[in-house]
């Protein structure tokens, strides 16, 4: 327990901790099944109950790379880079545990994970609470009946011949459903951004949840797949900017069920 700690104390733990995983991924003695001979998971459950508990917002493999500079160059096969990816990703694996003693299910904290090409962004005590929000949404009536929404939107678009944009013609709307989803996303879209800016993730919720009407008469008036070629692509650009929407809050494909 880091509760009680002064910072001065965390800094040391978490410099410590930081400098014993990125030193032993370094010479590629890492955690295998259930092997663990110097204690690596323990020591990566310290870094990541550390940062959520003091909401400790830092960009974790920076802190890695940084660390790894201390090392003698050439020490290591790998680049600091490399390694440091990896002890950050091994950590987020145990943030996973962490939070599925709190109730949250690992398939949201991987719906939450920040992709590849955002690694260098990755925040614990921020990915925490988005996963806990996500987690609540979920259990509503909306959130639950909107991820399959999502899925059906992907399975769409995954089957769809050519390349999907997101560009809509207004004009080629014809029916309600069509004008009405248009008009909600275009509604949300800012203040989702905003409410992600300010990491009011209750608030994004509530937007999504708006999208629940519109994305349910949508599915249920209009046949997406039409004949006439620029009224189906028109339908499917809407899909998009609708699924692209959910992906700006999470990876909703990874969600199970």
């Amino acid at each position: 327990d880091f509760e009680n700690l002064p910072p001065e104390a965390l800094v040391v733990i978490l410099a410590e901790r930081l400098d014993m995983l990125t030193g032993f991924f370094g010479i590629e003695e890492k955690p295998t099944g259930s092997k663990d001979p110097f204690a690596l998971r323990r020591a990566a459950l310290s870094v990541v109950r550390l940062l959520a508990q003091h909401k400790v917002r830092c960009d974790l493999t920076a802190l890695c790379a940084a660390g790894l500079q201390g090392y003698e160059q050439g020490m290591f096969k790998a680049d600091a880079q490399t390694i440091a990816n990896e002890v950050a990703n091994y950590c987020w694996g145990r943030l996973s545990v962490i939070l599925k003693e709190q109730g949250i299910a690992y398939d949201i904290v991987d719906a939450v994970k920040p992709k590849e090409n955002e690694v260098l962004t990755m925040d614990i005590p921020d990915s925490a609470t988005r996963a806990d929000a996500l987690q609540q949404f979920l259990n509503t009536k909306e959130g639950a009946e909107l991820k399959e929404a999502y899925k059906r939107a992907k399975n769409v678009l995954d089957k769809a011949d050519g390349e999907v944009t997101t560009s809509v013609d207004n004009a080629l709307f014809e029916t309600e459903a069509e004008k009405m989803l248009d008009g909600e996303l275009n509604s949300v879209r800012d203040t989702i951004g905003d409410m992600l800016a300010q990491e009011n993730y209750a608030k994004v919720m509530e937007m999504l949840a708006q999208l629940h009407q519109p994305v349910a008469t949508f599915f249920d008036e209009v046949m997406v797949m039409a004949d006439d070629d620029n009224v189906r692509k028109n339908r499917l650009a809407l899909l998009n900017m609708m699924v692209e929407e959910f992906d700006r809050v999470a990876d909703f494909g990874k969600l199970s069920g």
